[in-house]
C-alpha cells in the first residue's frame, strides 16, 4: 500500500521517504513504483522526463531517523495495532511538533490508532455559541 501513496506524493512534485524496515519490502516497492510508471509512459500519460522526476523524488531508507525533517507522514504499515502505534509513538518523538501525523487504513482492517499523550495530537478548542440556545461554550471540532 505505501508504494501507490509514495508514487502519487512524489509524481505530485513532493519530496518522499519511503520507509520499511525490511530492505526486500523497499526494493519490491521501488519495482512496483517504476513498473506503473512505465505502464504511464506506455499509455501517453507522462513523459520520460516526468518519470526521472518522480524517481528522483523518492528517497528510500532503513532508517526511521533519515525522515526526522519530514513535515507530513503516512504511515501504511500492517494492520496490527501494537505496531501501528510504537510506529506514532516514534514518529511523535522523532517530527517537529508541526508536523502531521495521517494513519492509513486499508479497507480490510479496522485499527484504530490510539493517539499519544501529546498536545499536538489533541483537537483544538475554540470558544462558540450555539445557534439554538445561546450557551456559549468550549467546542472541538475534527479535522478530517
Amino acid at each position: 500500500m505505501g508504494n501507490g501513496i509514495a508514487h502519487v506524493f512524489a509524481q505530485s512534485g513532493f519530496q518522499v521517504y519511503l520507509f520499511d524496515a525490511f530492505e526486500a519490502a523497499i526494493g519490491k516497492a521501488i519495482f512496483t513504483i517504476d513498473k506503473n510508471l512505465a505502464r504511464l509512459l506506455k499509455k501517453g500519460k507522462i513523459t520520460e522526463d516526468e518519470i526521472k522526476a518522480t524517481l528522483a523524488n523518492i528517497k528510500p531508507t532503513y532508517k526511521l531517523e533519515d525522515a526526522a525533517d519530514a513535515d507530513f507522514a503516512i504511515e501504511a504499515a500492517t494492520e496490527n495495532k501494537q505496531i501501528k502505534f510504537d510506529l506514532f509513538k516514534k514518529l511523535d518523538e522523532m517530527l517537529a511538533s508541526d508536523a502531521i501525523l495521517a494513519p492509513f487504513r486499508s479497507l480490510h482492517g479496522s485499527v484504530v490508532v490510539p493517539a499519544p499523550r501529546s498536545p499536538k495530537w489533541r483537537p483544538r478548542a475554540r470558544r462558540a455559541r450555539c445557534p439554538a440556545s445561546g450557551i456559549q461554550g468550549r467546542m472541538r471540532r475534527r479535522v478530517r
